[in-house]
């Protein structure tokens, strides 16, 4: 997220302007030629970073903020020596120290878009996701057309980092803020964000501020969620029809396809599309969607004819892919799969479809070839590295390696919180039902686990399954069914029957 040296050099120029346009404040504490020599040497730093020599900057600016009365200095000189300084700390990769530099810099009333973003971009390299989210709220009350320009994945992971009791206060002025800007994602309304912020209210009394932000809520996934949390009780009892899940899912499917009709150009639209029909199980229609692509950019640049081809036609496959895979068209899925996984994604190796495809020859109980997939994935998030453990674990369980299966087991159990849900598919595979069971219980009893528990938790429509799937999903059953997994349910939801694919969109 570090940003180029092209920063520093607007910086520089702008508080050399600002330095040489300003008048001279009168010193408190300070003599007047000590004022003199600190505003020259911010300009000094402002130059040196133009003409991209940063330690001379550096060298400069440490003479202004040594200086023993710099807190006396006027405010012009001080907030010109503290953005200057983060600026080039930030570039020089000193990130703790920049953003020190930055957070002092915010605190003067001539403070800009421009500071509170670089303090905002420190703030979560440094992972203190609270100030990173006190930087967005204040950037978009000031600045809302800045919002705009903030990395939209950045602030759908920062509203996650922030989901822990200590954190419920700054996370609920975090999101309002992006409610009340009316902030949408390229793909729509942030459903999921808009529930997280209607559970916040929920928990503060409010129920019409609750029932205010529900009303964005376009995602059947996520009003599923919502209707089997009983949390959500006081809005979806009140109001049944906005929280029929096969009404809003229709309704999505016909926004995708007004989207795919005004945007033909653009192949996102039509991944969305694949999704929405996957989860109602029409997978011919997947498939069909696909091939369509597929043969208008079989003897032509694909970026030609879709400008994010080269961002959403892995995503385009691995939908395909899915759906031959619902069809128990396993080995068509597994080649389409390869095809996908050759694609970069990201400009790096493309790690999702690797692990799908291994995952889904280790579900067909072809441990040799699970294997052989996901053997050099090279780095990985924390979050991958559970899926890639996985599918050793179900390699490992099919060639009776109880040495290889104890490893994969100690690993996940250390990293869970890596990836709850796939440890407890993990302990589902291992036939460790008595942990899967507490396991699950945890999860239900877990504010930020819940959800996802509750949603895994629904009577979805009956799928093709993999050979080693159909064993896991007998075992789900067994453990969803046992008292004390049920006693802990009642406390906190209920279970429905949706005609959905269990996969989630």
């Amino acid at each position: 997220m570090r940003k180029t040296g092209i920063f520093v050099l607007l910086l520089a120029a702008a508080f050399a302007a600002h330095a040489s346009k300003n008048k001279p404040e009168a010193p408190t504490a300070q003599a007047t030629q000590d004022v003199d020599a600190a505003r020259e040497d911010v300009r000094l730093a402002a130059i040196y970073a133009r003409n991209q020599n940063l330690p001379a900057a550096k060298a400069a600016l440490d003479r202004v903020m040594q200086v023993k009365h710099f807190d006396s200095l006027p405010e012009d000189v001080r907030y010109g020596a503290l953005a200057l300084a983060g600026a080039i700390s930030e570039e020089n990769g000193e990130t703790s120290q920049a953003h020190e530099q930055f957070v002092r810099a915010s605190e003067f009333n001539q403070s800009d878009a421009f500071v509170w973003s670089h303090r905002l971009t420190t703030a979560f390299e440094g992972k203190d996701y609270r100030d990173s989210a006190r930087c967005v709220t204040i950037i978009t009350k000031r600045w809302p057309g800045q919002l705009d320009s903030l990395n939209e994945r950045g602030l759908i992971i920062l509203a996650r980092k922030l989901d822990d009791p200590s954190s419920q206060d700054i996370q609920r002025d975090y999101l309002q803020s992006l409610f009340d800007a009316n902030w949408e994602t390229s793909e729509g309304e942030p459903s999921e964000l808009w529930r997280k912020l209607a559970s916040l209210w929920l928990r503060a009394g409010n129920v019409p501020k609750a029932a205010t932000v529900a009303a964005r809520i376009q995602s059947a996934r996520t009003v599923l969620s919502m209707r089997v949390d009983k949390q959500f009780d006081p809005l979806t009892k009140s109001d049944p029809h906005s929280y029929d899940v096969e009404r809003v899912l229709a309704r999505e499917v016909d926004q995708a396809r007004a989207e795919m009709k005004t945007s033909p150009g653009k192949l996102g639209p039509v991944v969305r599309l694949q999704g929405l029909l996957l989860s109602m199980q029409r997978y011919d229609e997947v498939i069909a969607l696909a091939d369509e692509v597929m043969a208008k950019t079989k003897n032509a640049p694909g970026a030609s004819i879709y400008k994010d081809f080269d961002e959403k036609y892995i995503w385009l496959l691995d939908e395909r892919s899915r759906a031959l895979s619902r069809l128990g068209r396993w080995d068509e899925a597994a080649s389409q799969w390869q095809i996908a996984a050759r694609r970069p994604e990201d400009g790096g190796m493309n790690v999702s479809q690797i692990i799908n495809l291994g995952q889904l020859y280790a579900d067909m109980r072809r441990p040799r070839e699970a294997l052989d997939t996901v053997q050099e994935l090279g780095s990985v998030s924390d979050y991958g590295k559970m899926q890639q453990e996985l599918v050793r674990l179900q390699a490992a369980i099919v060639q009776q390696d109880q040495a290889a299966i104890a490893s994969h087991m100690s690993y996940m159990r250390e990293h869970r919180n890596d990836a709850i849900a796939t440890w407890q598919t993990a302990l589902l595979h291992a036939n460790e039902l008595d942990e899967s069971a507490k396991l699950l219980i945890e999860r239900l009893n877990s504010e930020q686990w819940r959800t996802d528990a509750l949603s895994d938790m629904q009577n979805y429509a009956d799928i093709q399954v993999p050979p080693m799937d159909v064993e896991r999903m007998k075992r789900w059953r067994a453990v969803i069914a046992r008292p004390d997994v049920q006693q802990a349910l009642n406390k906190v939801g209920r279970i429905e029957t949706f005609k959905l694919d269990p996969t989630e969109t």
